[in-house]
């Protein structure tokens, strides 16, 4: 055997072993709790616990999204709420994410935006709409509340949910110039003295969202920049590097974002240091900051 060949041998393996890795750690999910402290958070708020979840992108994580199940329902939580890209284009009919829901507790509220998958898909002349109303219907018996421009308040708490729905007009149609988008003519207004929660697929308006009124911004998308070098990613689904609200907790004035890396894949580049996650956010009264919070500036 030459020392050549022996080289290319040793470098296969490697290379295969590397896509094996991968290959496991997109499977495996990482459980992630992090606690948000809001100095003037309603006493009755304290200890609520969201979980956020996104970009299923029609996954399965064991028999009938049962792994994905266990996981979630371990982590006790006051609510579900799920930002967008939950199904796949055209070729998903939803199949795996009423199993997730239909296996979640019943009386456990799971919240919805749509994404871009929900809405549209790609095609050679540019994107092409689709109707998911049928979709939308069929989810209501497992107690999801879709909240495309709809607010939802807790029952007794001074806690409100508003969504923002996917729409190409408001990216692609404004250039994703965020000075050309005005959250009042698609998100309904915070309501004072409530805690403010918007749902919004995508991250890119935060600091518009943040000074509209709301107090925390739930997002996906992004897919945590799909391979991770370091502490960044690397691609933005808007086909460009290094996007700035990649994965993680950011803040604008008092404001706080979420970005969850989400749970499925796109194919053909696979997730590199990047595990899909289950995002656990407690709410809490106090000054105490977080230590991995990224606080970005005015533009």
């Amino acid at each position: 055997m030459t020392r050549r060949f022996k080289t290319i041998l040793w470098g296969t393996a490697g290379l295969l072993s590397l896509v094996m890795i991968q290959a496991g750690q997109s499977r495996t999910i990482k459980m992630k709790a992090t606690q948000l402290f809001y100095p003037d958070l309603p006493k009755e708020l304290d200890h609520y616990r969201m979980v956020h979840i996104s970009d299923l992108h029609g996954a399965r994580f064991g028999r009938e999204n049962q792994s994905l199940v266990r996981r979630i329902m371990a982590l006790e939580p006051d609510v579900v709420c799920m930002t967008g890209d939950m199904v796949h284009g055209s070729s998903d009919d939803g199949e795996a994410l009423r199993n997730l829901v239909s296996g979640l507790d019943q009386k456990l509220v799971k919240l919805m935006v749509s994404g871009n998958h929900e809405n549209g898909r790609r095609t050679l002349t540019g994107i092409e709409s689709l109707n998911r109303a049928t979709l939308f219907d069929s989810l209501t018996q497992y107690n999801v509340r879709l909240l495309d421009g709809q607010s939802w308040q807790v029952p007794g708490l001074p806690l409100i949910f508003s969504g923002l729905p996917d729409r190409q007009e408001h990216y692609q149609g404004l250039g994703f110039n965020e000075a050309r988008f005005d959250p009042a003519d698609h998100l309904p207004a915070p309501v004072p003295d409530c805690f403010n929660v918007a749902l919004v697929h995508r991250p890119n308006y935060f600091r518009s969202i943040a000074r509209y009124g709301f107090d925390l911004m739930l997002s996906g998308h992004t897919h945590g920049g799909v391979i991770r070098i370091g502490s960044k990613g690397l691609l933005a689904p808007e086909r460009s590097f290094f996007p700035e609200l990649d994965q993680g907790l950011f803040a604008h004035g008092a404001a706080c974002l979420h970005v969850t890396s989400g749970l499925g894949q796109i194919w053909p580049i696979p997730r590199v240091n990047n595990q899909p996650e289950i995002a656990l956010l407690v709410l809490r009264r106090g000054t105490q900051a977080h230590p991995r919070m990224k606080r970005i500036a005015a533009r």
